[in-house]
């Protein structure tokens, strides 16, 4: 044989030997990564649910087909590693988990196989509960926005942001804005046009919020936040601060006299931690509130929240972890020069916390580590994690949502919409 014809023989041989498989990826196509949600039947069962996904670089996207086979793998309370627990055939997307307790941890990922390639799911994790029901507080006609609702203490009435809507020289304006809405009897007032954030004092006599209104621009996109206060027995509203920089998030400190607050006054678009005394003067607790040097078009903060119980004061803050953007919750101790601490960090996203009135060691919060956002509680104490909502494909809580602990801090009221546009409040019991 001529050396010449060896190198044509040696490739033809290679192919010959090239495994064949009989689940084979079409030409072109990619094997999707399996989106798993964790979620409790009515039994109290923890029933694992996932669809197909895909990533895209750009304005491209590959087809995807889904896998001949899944693995489904658990780790179980006080364990570190994972197991796999179940193999599945293909078009198999849903597994009940045997043999779980109430009030324990659980946390379980997926893999998807096909012609010997793998793809990994998300990890998710679930507490199961007895199955909760819910009470609606209040309900908004369809596509009415609804955000940031906060209830008072007395619970039987909710501030929050919506759009305001009405008609000039036949031109149609809206704006967000703060409305209060009276449980009791039903009526419903606008407060305050362009308002953000509302909070209430604790004895629920005094609302205080952000607002633009009858503000000007300072620099193009650039627009301050000023801080009021509207007292419900009078009615009248009275500037806390003003200025020519943004300040964000008010809340009532631990004397209920003071507010704390976020602000940019140091430096345009660096936030640090204020409190406004009650003679009207502004000190800087924390000049600035960084967690890395990421940049993203994603906001910085979404809610503060002060403990009416100790001198903490937790904040989400985003924070970049690989290739992504995730939130989680940190607490400032004002008792110790707002020394920083960690109070939720996982690799989930954490947000909207708030301390209960009635505990100091309880802290509900926002999470997606389900799956999808649900309401979480965790004992600061112990580090015990609660999760207290079970919400399924007809509802879910907004990233504009915000908690209020209501009942004598024996239930939690929070926002959810509907795929229809419904927008509702309702409350669990903790």
């Amino acid at each position: 044989m001529k050396m010449r014809y060896f190198p044509l023989l040696l490739i033809f041989a290679l192919l010959s030997c090239e495994k064949q498989y009989e689940d084979a990826i079409p030409e072109g196509a990619i094997l999707g990564f399996p989106n798993l949600v964790a979620n409790l039947n009515e039994e109290g069962r923890v029933m694992l649910i996932w669809d197909i996904s895909r990533f895209c670089a750009g304005w491209s996207c590959d087809p995807i087909v889904e896998g001949s086979s899944y693995e489904v793998f658990v780790k179980l309370p006080d364990e570190s590693n994972f197991v796999r627990i179940e193999r599945l055939g293909e078009e198999e997307n849903e597994y009940m988990v045997p043999n779980t307790e109430y009030g324990k941890a659980y946390e379980f990922y997926v893999t998807s196989r096909r012609a010997g390639q793998i793809a990994t799911s998300n990890t998710v994790m679930i507490v199961p509960n007895p199955f909760p029901e819910f009470e609606t507080v209040m309900e908004l006609e369809s596509w009415n926005a609804m955000y940031f609702p906060k209830v008072n203490i007395q619970g039987d009435k909710v501030a929050y942001i919506s759009d305001y809507r009405w008609t000039q020289s036949g031109q149609e304006y809206g704006v967000s804005s703060l409305f209060l809405k009276d449980l009791i009897t039903g009526d419903t007032e606008m407060i305050r046009k362009r308002c953000y954030h509302p909070q209430w004092s604790r004895d629920g006599s005094q609302l205080i919020y952000g607002t633009t209104e009858g503000i000007s621009q300072i620099t193009q996109g650039y627009t301050p936040i000023h801080l009021e206060m509207y007292d419900l027995e009078s009615k009248e509203i009275s500037l806390l601060k003003g200025g020519m920089h943004h300040n964000y998030f008010p809340t009532f400190a631990k004397d209920n006299e003071s507010i704390l607050f976020l602000s940019d006054s140091l430096e345009r678009g660096e936030f640090g931690l204020w409190r406004l005394n009650k003679n009207g003067n502004s000190e800087v607790l924390l000049p600035q509130i960084k967690q890395g040097g990421q940049i993203s078009t994603l906001a910085y903060f979404t809610s503060m929240d002060a403990s009416s119980q100790t001198g903490l004061v937790s904040i989400d803050i985003l924070k970049e972890v690989g290739n992504r953007f995730i939130y989680n919750i940190y607490g400032f101790d004002l008792n110790f020069g707002a020394q920083m601490r960690d109070l939720v960090i996982s690799p989930w996203n954490d947000i909207s916390p708030l301390f209960s009135p009635s505990g100091e060691n309880l802290l509900a919060f926002v999470s997606d580590r389900s799956g999808r956002r649900q309401v979480w509680v965790l004992d600061i104490s112990s580090g015990k994690l609660k999760q207290v909502s079970f919400l399924k494909d007809d509802l879910y809580i907004s990233s504009n949502g915000s908690i209020s602990w209501v009942d004598q801090g024996r239930s939690l009221a929070f926002p959810v919409s509907s795929p229809t546009g419904d927008q509702k409040l309702i409350k669990i019991p903790n």
